[in-house]
């Protein structure tokens, strides 16, 4: 069993279909999962003192490389992962939080057997490469290596294929070509430099205008996942806000995702994505933040890439609609 571990304004939007097996006793919106019944094999980093599961979550987000961490009830401390090798069950397990990987990998001609094999495969090869992160190839280029102990090559989940060679005592494991797609060709794919962990497909649709004035962001977000299957664009970095700004003219605004978290909006922190994607970006423009006296309409995105929450009048255009990357693995 698993459920989602809310921080703050990291509410994940989960649309991976290993996440939806999960979900039937669980809420789905969340950034870690919690698996209760769960351990995880894999490489440590350093500690976080704190008994509050949020909190650690907040500090394995910011530490670099971190993809799961460990409670450890008894002594107010919690370990951060860099790596996984496997995730088995354990019955007296309940301390274990792997970050949600949105972006799903598929290996060529590899059936997995349960959604935890999925997540697995997908912490493996989070980084998107052609080998497990921090592996490197093989001087024929037909494998990826990386030096350690038998035991530990022995730890990684069967259906990765790992073997450990006695005679230069490296794990190896198949060499794949990687390939981002969009899930089908009207999606653009875009990736942006501030974190390569997060690749996304847009689609414009010039043609979405609003149905009278109530529920606007309802309206635009249900039309994006009618017709093409995604979400409206939520917006975070400087370098995404200007593509998202290429699409409007003067005097054209457009509805972005960042929306009330529960209804009443006061202030910024009432705010949160609707992708659960964190807050760490925002660009309004002067005196457009919500205030307990700066009532709370929607989040729009102007033609120079400032953001309004508060516009007594507004100039729709069309709608950008977003959705994560899939990541084949083939042979090579």
């Amino acid at each position: 069993m698993a459920s989602f571990l809310r921080q703050g304004s990291r509410n994940m939007y989960v649309k991976a279909a290993l996440i939806l097996l999960l979900c039937s006793t669980v809420s789905c919106d969340l950034i870690f999962i919690h698996l209760y019944g769960y351990s995880v094999t894999g490489d440590t980093a350093d500690t976080f003192n704190t008994t509050k599961p949020q909190e650690c979550a907040d500090a394995c987000y910011d530490y670099s490389g971190c993809i799961a961490f460990r409670m450890v009830w008894n002594t107010g401390q919690c370990y951060f992962y860099l790596t996984v090798r496997n995730i088995v069950y354990d019955a007296s397990e309940c301390g274990f939080y792997i970050y949600s990987m949105t972006v799903p990998t598929y290996v060529q001609g590899r059936t997995l057997s349960s959604p935890i094999d999925q997540q697995t495969q997908n912490l493996v090869y989070y980084t998107y490469y052609s080998c497990p992160a921090y592996w490197s190839t093989s001087t024929s280029k037909k494998r990826c290596r990386y030096t350690m102990a038998e035991s530990t090559c022995n730890e990684y989940a069967p259906f990765l294929e790992a073997s450990w060679n006695a005679s230069d005592s490296k794990c190896y494991m198949p060499f794949y070509t990687s390939t981002l797609t969009c899930p089908d060709d009207v999606y653009t794919y875009d990736q942006y430099e501030w974190n390569t962990n997060y690749v996304y497909c847009y689609y414009y649709l010039n043609e979405w205008t609003p149905s009278g004035d109530s529920d606007l962001y309802k309206q635009a977000n249900d039309y994006c996942s009618a017709q093409v299957g995604g979400r409206v664009v939520d917006i975070l970095s400087d370098d995404e806000n200007a593509y998202i700004a290429t699409y409007l003219s003067e005097n054209e605004t457009m509805i972005i995702g960042l929306i009330p978290k529960n209804g009443t909006v006061s202030t910024l922190d009432d705010l949160e994505w609707n992708s659960g994607m964190p807050k760490d970006y925002v660009n309004f423009t002067n005196g457009a933040e919500p205030t307990p006296t700066n009532s709370f309409k929607l989040t729009v995105i102007n033609a120079a890439g400032q953001w309004d929450t508060a516009a007594e009048t507004m100039n729709f255009k069309g709608l950008v609609c977003k959705r994560d990357v899939i990541n084949s693995l083939t042979v090579a």
